[in-house]
């Protein structure tokens, strides 16, 4: 069952029983989910500052209104909500420039986070050996992120209780798809995206003489070669040229799944139809709900 609560700036909450249309999608590559709504509406409106999205007993979405439209026409009386998840509170605010020396998680929660309506972090109490330096035109998600790829090496994530979440736990579930309800299933076969072989530049006086190969690209004959410049580019090292190998080898095979109901499950979790042997990685999902149904829109990758 699914329920829609929207708050107005003075905290009170209102249950939306009538929706035209709700679509809501969350990609593993944007930081923020985004919603929109359309619902049928009489009288006067509230301006309403968040909208919370309930699958069953679940909270499936908690985000902030970015934009509130209200139409009268012929069809009658309408408001549309724009949304993001709470991560679009991080995005939209810069952070103070500083540079922090020796800083756990919690201290930074405390200088940049804690102000913008978080609860806690998750996974932050070690000590950072080293600086972690906040420049100029940095978002706060920015230095969340900088955070994690220097200190704990791992994908923050927000929970919508509010909590940041830096433990690199495993938050993934896997979820059983019924054969009965899957309308369609689109199998996507995308060689262009696979890198067959790296030549890397290690050292100073060296040339690209280090030659990292892919076994799928051998496998499937694809030529895609690379040259990367390990010795002058900051951050980027033998093992990072690897990834981008394994990482073009995950894009190749993938599923584009029609679900006949409003299914809970985020990217990153796994995924398998019943009765078939792989798994899915999901990478980004899409909700939907209008005059012909609830229905949830999987694109995932296979897992070897």
């Amino acid at each position: 069952m699914l329920r829609i609560v929207l708050s107005d700036i003075r905290g009170r909450e209102k249950r939306m029983d009538e929706t035209v249309s709700l679509s809501i999608i969350s990609s593993w590559d944007a930081p923020a989910d985004s919603l929109r709504a359309v619902f049928p509406v009489r009288g006067c409106i509230r301006e309403y500052t968040d909208i919370s999205v309930f699958l069953g007993n679940e909270l499936f979405f908690s985000g902030i209104v970015d934009e509130q439209n209200e139409e009268t026409g012929e069809k009658g009386h309408f408001l549309e909500i724009r949304a993001r998840s709470r991560e679009a509170v991080l995005l939209d605010n810069e952070a103070r420039p500083e540079t922090l020396c020796l800083a756990d998680g919690e201290l930074i929660f405390e200088r940049h986070f804690r102000e913008l309506g978080f609860s806690g972090i998750k996974g932050g109490k070690l000590p950072c050996g080293g600086e972690l330096v906040i420049s100029k035109g940095m978002s706060e998600w920015d230095v969340l992120e900088e955070y994690c790829n220097k200190f704990t090496g791992t994908r923050p994530v927000i929970h919508n209780d509010g909590m940041i979440d830096v433990s690199g736990g495993n938050n993934s579930a896997l979820i059983m798809l019924s054969p009965d309800k899957i309308g369609y299933v689109k199998k996507c076969l995308r060689r262009s995206g696979v890198i067959s072989e790296i030549f890397a530049r290690t050292y100073n006086a060296g040339g690209y003489e280090m030659r990292l190969t892919g076994n799928l690209a051998e496998r499937k004959k694809i030529r895609r070669r690379r040259f990367v410049n390990v010795f002058e580019t900051k951050g980027r090292s033998v093992g990072a040229a690897r990834e981008l190998i394994t990482r073009s080898e995950k894009v190749y095979e993938s599923r584009i799944i029609g679900y006949r109901e409003l299914l809970s499950c985020r990217p990153g979790d796994r995924i398998r139809i019943r009765g078939e042997k792989n798994d899915l990685r999901i990478k980004e999902v899409h909700l939907s709900v209008d005059a012909k149904g609830c229905r949830t829109r999987i694109y995932a990758e296979v897992e070897s």
